[in-house]
């Protein structure tokens, strides 16, 4: 015989014995314990073929492998959906945070006046002050929340206030951009960068699109159960010009949304942004949103525009 003869029959012997060693644990232990010290591959096969041992799992083994994937994925499935929700708050807070930027940019190429909230109100449609920033900011989406666009509740944008059908998240302040709306005799000019008092204290924009409460209790005007609209924008004090609108069904006028983690990303007059809770600033009177006195204020007076 040749040698590539002997070779295949050796090699097919083997693949013959690993076979009934599996199948049968007492005639694997007999034959290891005869050849195990002959030759070394023997030994090496004993070590991993491991005679007495079952090759599949049993039942309880498999159910003990799948209790423990069950209680990991119990201990790692929260963790990892508030990793998810940090990570959309934080898009979002760099969102609110471009807009109050290019906000601050408009102004410096206008004379220091702030885009108007809203304007040329024909048909219930104009220009919103989304439309007056689109040229400093790098793209549409910053104006829109991730954590809005993610929710399970679905909006019904039928309804666009923006000729061009630019929706938003974010509302901005009215009593910074005011409104030109002749058709209703509105007009409340907006204001310019040396009449806002403390710029770093003023909120500009933010999440938005509640249903607000008329309150002096700032725990009661925005909370967890409050409504949410579709795609307003026009942010007002609910005790200010646009009071019965925040505080109703208008699409348009809101007060903020609290939709990451019961807070509010803000962002301020002076270009930066915070995460905030809603009661800290939003109020009825609050001298938040009022250029002339803003956050820290001790004084109270009329919404800008009442």
């Amino acid at each position: 015989m040749s040698p590539h003869g002997e070779f295949a029959g050796s090699f097919t012997r083997r693949r013959f014995c690993v076979s009934v060693m599996r199948s049968s644990p007492i005639i694997t232990e007999f034959w290891l314990a005869r050849h195990r010290h002959q030759n070394p591959v023997v030994a090496a096969v004993h070590i991993i073929v491991k005679p007495g041992r079952a090759v599949a799992f049993t039942l309880i083994e498999l159910l003990v492998v799948v209790a423990i994937l069950a209680v990991l994925a119990a201990l790692l499935l929260p963790a990892l959906g508030r990793a998810k929700q940090k990570a959309l708050t934080v898009r979002c807070l760099n969102n609110t945070r471009q807009m109050s930027l290019g906000s601050a940019m408009y102004a410096g190429d206008a004379n220091q006046v702030y885009p108007w909230t809203f304007t040329a109100v024909v048909g219930a449609s104009g220009v919103g002050w989304f439309n007056y920033i689109q040229p400093y900011l790098r793209s549409t989406n910053v104006l829109l929340c991730p954590a809005k666009e993610r929710a399970a509740q679905k909006f019904d944008y039928s309804y666009v206030f923006a000729d061009d059908k630019t929706i938003t998240s974010y509302g901005a302040n009215f009593q910074i951009g005011g409104c030109s709306f002749p058709a209703n005799a509105w007009f409340v000019k907006p204001v310019k960068e040396t009449e806002v008092v403390s710029p770093s204290l003023t909120v500009y924009l933010a999440d938005s699109g509640t249903t607000a409460i008329n309150s002096a209790d700032p725990t009661k005007c925005v909370t967890p159960e409050s409504k949410e609209k579709a795609q307003s924008w026009v942010m007002d004090d609910p005790a200010g010009f646009g009071s019965v609108f925040v505080t109703g069904n208008d699409p348009n006028w809101c007060g903020p949304s609290i939709r990451h983690a019961k807070r509010s990303n803000v962002g301020f007059m002076d270009g930066h942004a915070a995460t905030t809770k809603s009661s800290q600033w939003y109020y009825d009177f609050t001298p938040w949103l009022n250029p002339a006195f803003g956050g820290g204020s001790t004084t109270t007076a009329k919404p800008r525009g009442t």
